[in-house]
């Protein structure tokens, strides 16, 4: 999980960092960049590339319905025929076609791309690399944990913080089942300064399970004891721009990945993608505890 992932979810849950420039108070993360002054994932390109869609949906619609009209149009003025007959398999082709499209575009914003080289190299940068740990639908756990790892054969449930630096980004809660299996879902309503604007999770679950094969590690060594789980699952935000007016939509996965110590004490990271190319990273951090239904109210 990186060479401080410990140290740095406790310092930003311990610390208080707020640092006064102009009228504005702006948070700063440990490694000094201003947060609200940078959206790294859904703003910037990412809100262009939002609007681009947008704009995408609305053509491909306008060629689907169009294509639809003509081809009903061809059948219904020629009749049989070959040469009508290859008309109206040309307009079926069209809409076809753009329904396609229309898919690939609606489902996900663009089509998956290849980890890249250096994603490759640090994949506790970018989990989406580490998804073979994730088990299939029906499929066994291939690890038991070990004797010294966080005894889950009763079943827990783990409510943790989210925070961006010092900022709360609301909580998420998992319900982790005997077999390592995992269902959560991530809520939250917070703000930026600089843009003025809102962002309110409308819709975000993730499944996922443990991976005691993961061992974790940083600059003091590795520790065997703390157990690895990992989830993936999709965001639906509502984001409101105060100083423009404009609402809109943003769309993509969501990656929760992180450790529970035998005491039960657990802490991590939550990222969002659009693209599975720029993200935005989250630090959570709480405690399990057990629990006899597995079940998350809601989901």
């Amino acid at each position: 999980m990186g060479a401080s992932l410990r140290n740095r979810v406790k310092a930003n849950f311990e610390e208080e960092r707020l640092w006064r420039a102009g009228d504005e108070e702006l948070g700063r993360l440990p490694g000094g960049e201003v947060w609200c002054c940078e959206r790294r994932k859904v703003g910037g390109k990412e809100g262009l590339r939002q609007e681009q869609k947008e704009s995408i949906i609305r053509a491909y619609w306008s060629a689907f319905l169009g294509g639809l009209v003509m081809s009903g149009g061809y059948l219904a003025d020629f009749g049989s025929g070959n040469r009508r007959g290859f008309i109206a398999l040309l307009m079926l082709l069209i809409v076809v076609v753009a329904g396609i499209l229309i898919y690939f575009v609606t489902m996900g914003g663009s089509i998956d791309q290849a980890p890249t080289a250096e994603q490759l190299a640090n994949p506790d940068e970018y989990p989406w690399v580490e998804e073979h740990r994730l088990r299939k639908e029906g499929e066994e756990a291939e690890y038991a944990p070990s004797a010294e790892q966080a005894d889950l054969s009763g079943g827990v449930q783990i409510l943790a913080d989210v925070k961006e630096g010092q900022y709360a980004r609301g909580s998420i809660r998992l319900a982790i089942g005997p077999d390592g299996l995992i269902e959560g879902a991530w809520g939250a309503d917070y703000g930026t300064v600089s843009p003025r604007i809102d962002y309110t999770v409308m819709m975000c679950k993730f499944e996922g399970n443990t991976d005691p094969s993961k061992i974790y590690s940083d600059e003091e060594g590795e520790e065997p004891s703390l157990l690895f789980l990992i989830c993936k699952g999709k965001f639906l935000i509502l984001e409101s721009n105060m100083e423009t007016g404009k609402v809109r939509k943003v769309t993509g996965y969501i990656y929760v990945v992180g450790w529970i110590a035998p005491d039960l004490s657990a802490f991590g990271r939550v990222h969002l993608t659009s693209d599975k190319k720029t993200q935005q990273i989250f630090d959570w951090e709480g405690q399990a505890t057990p629990r006899g239904a597995f079940r998350l109210p809601g989901l």
